[in-house]
């Protein structure tokens, strides 16, 4: 009989790690975003504001 107990720990954990990695992904891609309005310097109205998700979590 599988260890179910087993399997689901492993598979609870790799999802937690691919959870964490997008958010990783999420928060590089949000902070490119935001350096290439500032780098815009005048046009930096033209990028649509929003703030930064999970950024207590880490």
């Amino acid at each position: 009989m599988p260890d179910y107990k087993k399997l689901y720990l492993s598979l609870f954990n790799d999802v937690s790690d691919v959870i964490k990695k997008l958010q990783k992904v999420q928060q590089e891609s949000e902070e490119r975003y935001l350096s290439s309005c500032e780098e815009e310097g005048d046009e930096t109205q033209k990028c649509v504001p929003f703030t930064l998700h999970n950024s207590s979590q880490k």
